[in-house]
This record gives structure tokens, sequence and C-alpha cells, in this order.
């Protein structure tokens, strides 16, 4: 009669040490496997915390530019704080200033804003004063200088004006 099994002798001792060198062989190319993928990742991460370092060292310099740009801003602002006043009386005289008229300067003393200007005759020179006259800024023309020039026959001229509300400012 035949047996369905047969009968395996055990295993050899020289059988036994190829199947443990053969697992010591997958457990070191697995753990070298791992290994590698984890170099590769910190590697990566390693490049990425550089980029950061560098993205975080540019935030540096910009907050720091920020700083030195407030300070700046903040001194400006300190400085002009009493010129800021003045930005709509110089842009409304501007805007008084006749087309046929060369503007030569506009200056502020402490009571008066000067204005120097150069015309091609006196029909311009009381255009130009009437129109200041009715300035919205201007309260009165306190002065009027007017030199003929020689050379080119045109009138050099100034005015001497009141700003409107001087007083009231203090400045």
């Amino acid at each position: 009669m035949k047996t369905l099994f047969k009968y395996k002798p055990p295993i050899k001792r020289f059988d036994a040490i190829i199947l443990f060198l053969f697992m010591l062989f997958t457990v070191y190319i697995s753990t070298t496997y791992l290994v590698h993928s984890y170099k590769i990742r910190l590697e990566k991460l390693e490049t990425r915390l550089e980029g950061m370092s560098s993205i975080i060292s540019l935030m540096d310099g910009l907050k720091v530019r920020e700083e030195y740009l407030k300070e700046k801003l903040y001194s400006i602002n300190e400085v002009s704080k009493s010129q800021i006043e003045w930005y709509p009386i110089v842009e409304s005289i501007i805007t008084c200033i006749p087309d046929d008229i060369i503007l030569n300067s506009l200056n502020a003393s402490q009571d008066d804003i000067i204005v120097k200007c150069t015309a091609k005759n006196m029909t311009s020179i009381i255009d130009c004063t009437s129109k200041f006259e009715s300035c919205p800024h201007v309260e009165s023309i306190s002065n009027i200088e007017i030199c003929p020039n020689s050379k080119d026959e045109t009138f050099e001229f100034t005015l001497y004006l009141k700003p409107y509300g001087y007083d009231k400012r203090g400045t």
C-alpha cells in the first residue's frame, strides 16, 4: 500500500546554513534599500531647509529694509508736516497763473508767498493780479514789484501774496 505523504528526512545542516544565509541576504538588501531611501528623503529635506533658511534670511532683510524705510518716512514726515499744509495753497497759486505768464520762482517767507514771474506786457500782469485776488487760498496781495527788462521787452514782476487764514494756522 502506498502512502499519500512521503516521509521527508529532516533538513540537513548544509541546507540550514544556506537557508540562513539567504535570510541574512534578504534582510541586508531590505535594510540597505530603506537606508538609501531615507538618505534621499533627508537630502530633499536638507535642500528644502536650505531654501527655507534663505527665504527666512530674505524676509529678515526685508523686515530690516521695511523698518529703515519706516524710520526714513517718519523722519520725513516730522520734517515736512508744516510743509504739507502748503501743498493746496501752492497748487491753487500755480493754477491761477495765466498761460501767457512764465513762473520763475515760488517761495514763502514768514508772512508772504513770493511769486516771481515774467510777462510780455502790462495787461498780462493786470490779468494775473486779478486772478490771484480771486484765488481761494490768497487773502490779499500785499505788494507788487514790477521791473521792465530792456533786453527782450518783457516785464519781470514779483507778487507778495498773503495766504488766507495764515494767522489762524500759526505757522
